[in-house]
Formats: structure tokens, C-alpha cells, sequence
């Protein structure tokens, strides 16, 4: 019984300025809680920005690999093509220096381009 009528005489008894305090205590601590509010979503937001980002520099990063190594097979099939024309192109010399030889034990002149023996065709 004592604390309320404690109570009630504090309450009775409060002066205006009291109750502008409490009013501006409670609006403080409001103030508060937003910006820790704000504060909160502000950091969830640099946390989604930076997990785009991430995203983003690891999709950039596999884009490269992959032109990379598009680059890299596109290399290795070149010089697989410049290999076989290089064996193409030593067979046929081989074949020609074979008919001049076989021409000139025979005797008779060889046109490269156009008399080639049956079994080199």
C-alpha cells in the first residue's frame, strides 16, 4: 500500500518539467533504437551489395577461365593443323623427290603436278 500511494504522490506531484524530461528521455531512447535499426539495415545492405559483388567478380573470374581456355584449344588445334600440313607437305615431297628418282633411272623427265604414278594417286 505504501508504494502506491507512493506512487500516486509522485504522480500527483510531477511537475511539467518532470513529465517534458520523461517525454524527452522516452524520445531519446526511440532516437536510439532507430539508428541502431538503421545501423542494422544499412550493414545487412553492405553485406548483400558485397555478396553480389562477389558473386559477380566469381562469375568474371569464370568467364576468363573459360575464354582461357577456349584460347588455349583453339591454340592446341592450330598447331595440330600446322603439324598435319607439315607431315602432308613432307609426304608429298617425299612422294616427288621419289618419282624424280624413279624418272631418272627410267629416263624420262617428270612434270610433278601432272604425271603422277597410279600408285601415288
Amino acid at each position: 500500500a505504501g508504494a502506491r500511494v507512493n506512487a500516486a504522490i509522485m504522480c500527483c506531484s510531477s511537475t511539467p518539467e518532470a513529465l517534458e524530461e520523461a517525454e524527452a528521455e522516452r524520445l531519446q531512447q526511440a532516437s536510439k533504437q532507430l539508428q541502431r535499426q538503421r545501423e542494422h539495415a544499412h550493414k545487412r545492405q553492405l553485406v548483400v551489395e558485397w555478396r553480389q559483388a562477389q558473386q559477380e567478380a566469381s562469375q568474371s573470374v569464370a568467364e576468363e577461365l573459360k575464354l582461357e581456355r577456349k584460347a588455349a584449344l583453339e591454340r592446341e588445334e592450330s598447331q595440330r593443323r600446322e603439324k598435319k600440313e607439315a607431315i602432308h607437305n613432307a609426304l608429298e615431297a617425299f612422294r616427288h623427290q621419289r618419282e624424280n628418282e624413279k624418272a631418272a633411272l627410267e629416263g624420262t623427265p617428270v612434270n610433278n603436278a601432272c604425271n603422277l604414278s597410279r600408285e601415288d594417286r
